[in-house]
C-alpha cells in the first residue's frame, strides 16, 4: 500500500484512474473551495459525513475525527480527486498547504498503518489523493 498525495494533469490522471478501477472515487471541485467553510461543506458532502452532534463544530477536530473514522464507507480503497486543483484555495495558500500537509503527514499514514494500532479491530485502507489541474 502506498497512500500518497499526487499532483497530476488530466492526461496523467486518466492513466492512473484506470489502474484504480476498484477504488471508491470521490471527486470534489477545487473551484468551489475558497475557504475552510467551503472545504468543510464540500468534503462533508463528498464523504457523506454523518450529522455532527450538537456539541461538535465543523472545525479541524471534527474533520480529523471523521476522516479517521469513515466507518460508513465500506470500500477498502479510496481515491479523492480534487479537480481544478489550481483553483483549490488559491486565495488562501496557507490553508491549502495545511490541508495537503495534513493528508501527507496524518490522514494517509493513519489509514496505511496507524489504524492498526489505534482502532480496535482497525483495518488499513488504500487512500490516495489526486490534485488534478
Amino acid at each position: 500500500m502506498n497512500n500518497k498525495v499526487t499532483f497530476v494533469n488530466k492526461n496523467q490522471f486518466k492513466e492512473l484512474s484506470e489502474a484504480n478501477e476498484e477504488s471508491l472515487k470521490i471527486s470534489i471541485d477545487g473551484k468551489k473551495i475558497r475557504s475552510w467553510s467551503d472545504y468543510w461543506s464540500v468534503i462533508s458532502e463528498a464523504f457523506s459525513f454523518p450529522e455532527l452532534p450538537s456539541y461538535m463544530k465543523p472545525d479541524y477536530h471534527s474533520y480529523y475525527d471523521l476522516m479517521t473514522d469513515l466507518s460508513w464507507i465500506k470500500s477498502k480503497s479510496i481515491v479523492l480527486i480534487v479537480k481544478n486543483s489550481n483553483k483549490f484555495l488559491d486565495e488562501d495558500l496557507k490553508l491549502r498547504n495545511i490541508i495537503i500537509k495534513d493528508f501527507n503527514d496524518n490522514l494517509l499514514p493513519f489509514w496505511e498503518k496507524e489504524v492498526l494500532k489505534t482502532v480496535v479491530g482497525g483495518e488499513t485502507r488504500s487512500f490516495c489523493v489526486y490534485f488534478v489541474e
